[in-house]
């Protein structure tokens, strides 16, 4: 998909910005250097849905720091006005890697402006690169519809059995099954669940859905294609919207 610059800072400015648009999206991309300060235009105001991701050089306690700076707080205030939400998940690594104090901080952030109905990005931390103290991000936007992960047991399809087949099968074996009687009941007991198990293996079929979504059907299935094949928001709302009235 093809991206273009639509927007960058002034070149005297003490906090950088380049703004790039991507169908809908606006990503901008952020450098504060750690002497320069925010100022109430420092962050250029886009609508969503829109990433502010970069080096903020900030400390918050929000963002795992032990205390807050101003620039912190600027922008902790920022996000909340421009309503922004920070992508911070406190059970990833931390960011930036200082040799000198062998110290781990979080000066690189993203904050999200999200539409109506749109999932909010997961940020994930990945490892570093060579030479470089920084490790860097991964934005993603998950699936409008999650699917459930089921445990790796196979499972039998009542739904596509074969009743008639496990029905004449069963009658067939019962013959055969020993006559149950106070000295053979758990004899007895095993050969007809063995029997049972017999007939269920060939006439029931058995299989693993690793991938499951509940009451999904074609109609679901071709409502998800249009929310993710949509080139503007209005057309993503609209499917979304019908999916979750679905």
């Amino acid at each position: 998909m093809a991206w273009s610059a639509i927007a960058q800072s002034a070149e005297d400015a003490e906090v950088e910005w380049t703004a790039t648009k991507k169908q809908d999206t606006i990503i901008i991309n952020i450098y504060k250097s750690p002497p320069s300060r925010f100022v109430p235009t420092s962050l250029p105001d886009a609508p969503a849905p829109a990433v502010y991701a970069g080096d903020f050089n900030s400390h918050h306690t929000d963002w795992a720091y032990s205390s807050s700076n101003a620039d912190g707080d600027f922008l902790a205030e920022w996000a909340s006005t421009a309503d922004a939400t920070l992508l911070y998940d406190p059970k990833e690594p931390r960011t930036f890697y200082s040799a000198c104090w062998n110290s781990t901080t979080n000066p690189d952030l993203a904050f999200a402006k999200c539409c109506n109905n749109e999932p909010l990005p997961v940020r994930r931390i990945l490892d570093r690169f060579p030479r470089s103290h920084h490790r860097p991000s991964l934005i993603t936007i998950p699936s409008l519809v999650q699917p459930v992960e089921g445990k790796d047991v196979k499972r039998w399809n009542f739904w596509k059995a074969n009743w008639v087949g496990f029905t004449q099968q069963v009658n067939k074996a019962a013959a055969g099954l020993p006559h149950p009687r106070p000295t053979n009941l758990n004899n007895a007991y095993d050969s007809y669940c063995k029997m049972l198990l017999a007939a269920a293996k060939k006439n029931i079929p058995r299989g693993v859905r690793k991938a499951y979504v509940p009451c999904w059907d074609d109609e679901c299935e071709d409502l998800l294609r249009a929310h993710t094949e949509s080139q503007t928001s209005e057309d993503r709302d609209k499917a979304a919207n019908d999916l979750i009235c679905r």
